[in-house]
């Protein structure tokens, strides 16, 4: 991911622009722990979703990736480039499954929170732990953003939480908010990375400190839909 920032011109005028039938494969997005701050893959869904005709998939397990890189062949013949973003390091499997089609999700909830990528186990581990009751909803196909299904939540939900490992500024979830009309804004609680350039840690205490992990996440969710 870090290194892609050296490729976006390329990006744009040598892929995007002609709209080819590209897959980019991008590792280590998000923290990177012991590798530092020159390696983080924190900002590429800022500088990707700004750009037109590509596409950016972030998948939550290693099923969910392994069924977005079957897909994906086909999938940018008739649509142009494709980003798949996935972490450094081990991902958790479960069960076999499609990339999220979103038109089938039940809202069960009038608390939701929309998880990027592999948050949706960070929020997992502590959901127990929240006062109020609440829904995952495992947000993987970012851009282009779902407006259908993002007008359904903000019409039955009365708060949404989006976790996020890129940084707030130029986040999908920034940009969400930006897309909403004040009419319909619902209250929102964005939880990304800081703005700042995070020093060499574990991965484990780096999403700790930025509270997108553990208990410091379990008080943001807690406190947000206690208000």
């Amino acid at each position: 991911s870090t290194f892609m920032q050296r490729a976006f011109d390329h990006m744009i005028h040598d892929v995007a622009l002609q709209k080819l039938p590209v897959v980019f494969c991008i590792d280590r997005a998000g923290l990177v722990g012991e590798d530092g701050p020159t390696h983080h893959g924190v900002f590429d869904i800022g500088f990707f979703g700004m750009v037109p005709n590509i596409t950016i998939w972030a998948p939550c397990d290693i099923d969910e990736l392994e069924s977005m890189v079957a897909e994906s062949y086909a999938y940018v013949k008739e649509n142009g480039p494709l980003v798949i973003r996935y972490p450094r390091g081990a991902m958790v499997k479960k069960e076999v499954k499609k990339p999220a089609d979103y038109s089938t999700v039940d809202i069960t909830s009038k608390n939701i929170v929309l998880t990027i990528g592999t948050t949706k186990g960070f929020v997992e581990e502590i959901q127990d732990g929240v006062d109020k009751n609440f829904q995952i909803v495992n947000f993987s196909k970012l851009y282009p953003i779902d407006t259908d299904f993002i007008n359904k939540i903000t019409k039955e939900c009365d708060k949404i939480v989006i976790t996020e490992e890129n940084v707030g500024f130029g986040s999908f979830g920034a940009n969400l908010l930006s897309t909403i009309p004040c009419e319909d804004r619902v209250k929102f609680n964005l939880i990304s990375l800081p703005n700042h350039f995070i020093e060499q840690a574990s991965r484990d205490v780096q999403l700790e400190t930025s509270g997108l992990k553990g208990e410091n996440l379990r008080e943001n969710i807690n406190s947000f839909f206690n208000k």
